[in-house]
């Protein structure tokens, strides 16, 4: 009787999260396009920002990818206060659904650090 349940368990936690797959693919259907990206990251509690130059176009950058590489450095330096640093970095960016129900949001999701400047930084305060 337990070998039934556990059948049983199993069959529907793969069928719940293939109903998570499916939504996600709508939105993530076409091919990456990785490029190389400048700007600012801010990294203020609890979400990180990347303002591109190119487009003047402000992304939010997931937990995912070398982005706690990034936090880690960013934290390093114990800034005063929110600031704004140089990046320049490797990624590519990617439709996702948005936090209100059938809205999607551009993130910037970044694979490579290519240089990290605060020479470069700058207070937003």
């Amino acid at each position: 009787m337990k070998i039934i349940y556990f059948v049983f368990i199993v069959t529907l936690l793969f069928s719940f999260s293939n109903c998570s797959n499916k939504n996600n693919s709508k939105l993530n259907n076409k091919p990456r396009e990785y490029k190389v990206f400048e700007g600012d990251f801010i990294c203020l509690t609890g979400s990180s920002y990347f303002i591109d130059y190119a487009s003047s176009s402000n992304y939010q950058i997931p937990a995912e990818g070398e982005y706690y590489n990034l936090e880690r450095e960013f934290l390093s330096f114990n800034f005063e206060g929110p600031t704004k640093v140089y990046l320049k970095a490797e990624g590519y960016l990617e439709e996702r659904e948005g936090r209100e129900k059938s809205t999607t949001e551009t993130f910037f999701i970044v694979t490579k650090i290519i240089l990290f400047d605060t020479n470069r930084a700058s207070s937003l305060l």
